[in-house]
């Protein structure tokens, strides 16, 4: 809430509605932000989970070009292969390489992932498979299920899709449309 009152806010201009793009995680899930976004004409749409590292503009370009920019400088300096780069050095290697990458860079990033200018088809294969986290999966019952679910430990989204189960939604529909993770916290 502190960044998105104080950072994001301020630096969006005063043209309605925006939309915010965000990772689901749980910590960005509560009823303050989304009040607070409803309220100062802020849409938000979240990743699917798991999907972060397809869609999410700085994962798929800019990152890649930063580290790119990094390794290409610690060459330059002479380290390379067993010779490490000290630590700190690179607090000023990293400032270096971000000013050393351009607006083309960002606007790029956007671009790959299909968000701005919109293309469906820059994400060719999104595969969304609860059964790939990496954590080990937890059984759950909220007490309105008769069985218990499996959810995953990172992100808390259920392994089988409950909606599916229910037949509120079609099986091909069961990757974008998923119930929020279960979370004993509400807020942050």
């Amino acid at each position: 809430m502190t960044w998105f009152n104080n950072a994001f806010l301020p630096s969006i201009g005063r043209k309605r509605p925006v939309l915010l793009i965000l990772d689901n995680h749980v910590t960005h899930l509560s009823t303050y932000a989304i009040d607070a976004a409803r309220h100062n004409g802020v849409d938000l749409l979240f990743f699917l989970s798991h999907s972060s590292h397809l869609l999410q503009p700085l994962d798929v370009v800019y990152i890649h070009a930063l580290k790119q920019k990094v390794a290409d400088m610690s060459v330059d300096l002479g380290y390379y292969g067993i010779k490490t780069l000290p630590r700190k050095f690179f607090p000023k290697m990293l400032m270096q390489s971000m000013n050393r990458l351009t607006g083309l860079t960002v606007s790029s990033s956007f671009s790959a992932t299909g968000i701005y200018s919109f293309n469906k088809r820059a994400v060719h294969a999104l595969e969304f498979n609860p059964s790939s986290c990496a954590s080990q999966s937890r059984a759950v019952n909220d007490g309105n299920e008769p069985e218990e679910r499996q959810t995953c430990d990172s992100c808390g989204h259920a392994k089988d899709n409950i909606l599916v189960k229910m037949g509120l939604v079609s099986a091909d529909l069961a990757i974008s449309l998923v119930e929020p993770p279960k979370s004993k916290q509400i807020g942050n």
